[in-house]
């Protein structure tokens, strides 16, 4: 019996092709257009379904989200017990890094408020602007982001170093 996959992310054609390559399954992004016994048919599910969907789905085997939290599918009921569950935590460690670093950059240069004025035609000085060259940059999480993040820092003159606290085992009251 061929396994059936419902594959929920949303893929370009040439990703499309690479996943069909692997296995044979069923591309439906986001789950759209699926009945409750498309649901209860698959064994391996790629994406974040709907909860719910998942209650009594005694053919699925394994779910992988592209998400790094899994805590919906834990719940009792939720899951047939024998299924895997996996998730992509460490895929957007990079990115999601970038992209603090960005927001970082632009509110220390103050770009917000100087494109509201650009919207509305006004040039203004709003004072000084603040730079990474030299500064202590504290960056407060766990886990790849955190990791990511702090790396972005020292090559563009921030300081930093490793505290007690990235030690999972040395855990502060805050």
């Amino acid at each position: 019996m061929e396994s059936i996959i419902l594959n929920l992310l949303n893929l370009t054609g040439e990703e499309r092709a690479a996943f069909a390559v692997l296995a044979p399954q069923r591309f439906h992004p986001d789950g759209d257009g699926l009945t409750v016994e498309d649901w209860q048919s698959a064994q391996v599910i790629l994406g974040n379904p709907p909860p719910e969907c998942l209650r009594g789905s005694t053919a699925l085997r394994w779910l992988h989200t592209r998400s790094a939290g899994v805590d919906p599918y834990t719940a009792p009921g939720v899951l047939p017990s024998e299924a895997a569950l996996t998730c992509s935590t460490g895929a957007y460690g990079h990115s999601v890094s970038e992209h603090l670093f960005a927001l970082l950059l632009a509110l220390m240069k103050r770009l917000p408020s100087y494109r509201d004025q650009q919207n509305r035609a006004l040039w203004r000085d709003l004072g000084p602007v603040k730079t990474l060259l030299g500064a202590q940059v504290l960056v407060v999480g766990t886990g790849h982001v955190r990791l990511r993040s702090a790396g972005y820092a020292a090559p563009r003159g921030g300081r930093g170093g490793p505290h007690a606290a990235s030690n999972p085992r040395h855990r502060p009251s805050l």
